[in-house]
């Protein structure tokens, strides 16, 4: 019997520029009492199995293109995968399972908040420590993968997708495809229905560039990606020699070593429904009806201003001075309602951008400043990113004659004396009602996911991240953070902060 060809996808320019690696989350599931290991990990087995036979794709691998593929260019990244699964084939070698080893059961777990230092990531991990750091370049890697981790009373099911191959909101959709199998099959209800046509076809958003790209580029679009413009050529049509790149920026004085005493930790915050929808009020009294401000502007705004408040704390503390510094927020938006208006807001690939806001520190850590001005702020920036400006960030990366000079090029914004980077990621627009593994024998809580808890210990050194969860079915939300002891106790100080949100679980020493 001959081996079927390889299906072959060559991946867009906007899956180049994302980091390397996998996104992971953690999804916590009870258990209903009686149920074993292995009844639980044969349902999650099969309904992943029904997933990849709709979805042959997620049982491919990521790696880089042939030369002699038409079109190729150095850094070209494909997937490759069998064209069909069947339905009575082995199931996904991609999930593992794991019996955790820990005194714990999961009615503990829920107790102290599902905490991030119960288990190390690399526990929890599909492959372990080498789960996050992985360049498809070098080596082809797994385009999906996923651990049942199960202790008394649940599962830590964590599910981790290559970032290369598609963005959060894209991985949320085929997480909620592998929850509805699950559900069917204990339920004997239709299985869920598969992805609206067009969401996977990876040339549309060429397609749609080739129709409406702009006359000509700007290179201040590559701030939208995080990159400095000074990095690349003025006229990004020109595949002339790059210039040389600036040297790194100097470390400030602020930025303390992760390898000393001084370390790093991720924590959860809750914001309450009645809390939320004070927020909410608050700011709307103070931007007026007629604004356009959002609660998810709200809650950021508010995460950005007491997150900095407390940095700067920590750094008059030390002795430097905030005078001359600026507090810069990247927020990680989904651009599928930018892009266009012929553009499939069900699109399963990379469409994000960084919408960029900054103040001078001192003003954005001022009582005296109202939130809502900041709020406000956050929504124009949001706001500002038109269809030109990510068609422009299209024409910009497509015009690179190598993929790899994403790889070389510079921060747009990184270390510098003087800025304070904060990243924020909110899935507040999910819900955590849309993630259920089914209403049966198996799980409890009728089958709903209890927590989600991304993995991030392997980035916490590298950035300020703020990951604002899907709010629960009361309406509350959960936010993961990472700061060091010393800000999370001048946070836990701030009024302002204090007022809305409590610390669900922080690690202990």
């Amino acid at each position: 019997m001959s081996v079927p060809e390889l299906t072959h996808v060559p991946l867009g320019p906007f899956d180049h520029w994302v980091p390397r690696g996998y996104f992971h989350v953690a999804h916590y599931l009870p258990l209903k009492t009686g149920v074993t290991v292995a009844q639980a990990f044969d349902l999650l087995h099969e309904g992943l199995h029904r997933v990849f036979v709709e979805q042959p794709w997620l049982d491919g691998q990521v790696g880089a293109q042939a030369p002699s593929t038409p079109g190729w260019r150095p850094g070209q990244l494909e997937i490759r995968h069998r064209p069909t699964i069947t339905a009575d084939g082995p199931r996904p070698r991609q999930l593992r399972l794991k019996e955790l080893a820990t005194d714990l059961d999961y009615e503990t777990l829920r107790e102290l908040g599902f905490p991030l230092d119960a288990f190390s990531d690399a526990e929890l991990a599909p492959y372990g420590p080498d789960s996050f750091a992985t360049d498809p370049a070098t080596a082809p890697c797994d385009v999906f993968a996923a651990q049942a981790n199960f202790l008394p009373g649940g599962c830590l099911l964590v599910a981790a997708i290559h970032h290369v191959v598609c963005d959060e909101g894209s991985f949320f959709r085929i997480l909620n495809l592998w929850g509805g199998h699950c559900a069917s099959l204990q339920t004997g209800a239709p299985p869920p229905e598969p992805l609206p046509a067009g969401s996977l076809d990876r040339r549309i958003l060429r397609e749609i560039w080739e129709k409406e790209k702009p006359a000509k580029t700007d290179p201040e679009g590559w701030r939208l990606i995080g990159l400095d413009p000074r990095g690349f050529q003025a006229d990004a049509q020109l595949h002339a020699e790059q210039p040389p790149l600036p040297p790194p920026p100097a470390k400030p004085a602020h930025v303390t070593n992760t390898g000393g005493e001084r370390k790093m930790k991720s924590g959860v915050f809750y914001v309450s429904p009645e809390r939320f929808a004070a927020l909410g009020k608050d700011v709307a009294g103070e931007v007026g009806a007629e604004s356009r401000v959002t609660v998810n502007d709200a809650i950021a705004a508010l995460l950005w201003r007491c997150l900095m408040r407390a940095r700067a704390a920590a750094m008059r503390a030390q002795g430097v001075s905030i005078a001359d510094a600026r507090g810069v927020l990247l927020q990680i938006n989904d651009g599928r309602g930018n892009y266009s208006p012929a553009m499939p807001q069900t699109y399963i690939g990379n469409l994000a951008y960084h919408a960029i806001s900054t103040l001078p520190l001192e003003k954005l850590v001022d009582p005296k400043t109202p939130l809502g001005t900041v709020a406000a702020l956050l929504r124009r920036n949001w706001e500002a990113v038109s269809s030109a400006d990510l068609l422009n960030m299209f024409s910009l990366v497509d015009a690179l004659s190598s993929y790899d000079e994403l790889g070389r090029a510079h921060p747009a914004m990184g270390a510098a004396d003087g800025t304070l980077l904060q990243f924020i990621s909110s899935l507040i627009g999910v819900s955590m009602d849309s993630m259920c593994f089914g209403d049966g024998p198996v799980f409890a809580n009728r089958g709903f996911v209890e927590a989600l808890r991304p993995l991030l210990d392997a980035y916490i050194p590298a950035a300020r991240l703020c990951n604002i969860l899907p709010r629960h079915m009361t309406g509350g939300v959960e936010i993961v953070t990472n700061l060091y002891q010393d800000e999370y106790e001048l946070l836990l100080l701030d009024d302002e902060f204090s007022r809305y949100v409590l610390c669900l679980c922080w690690p202990e020493d």
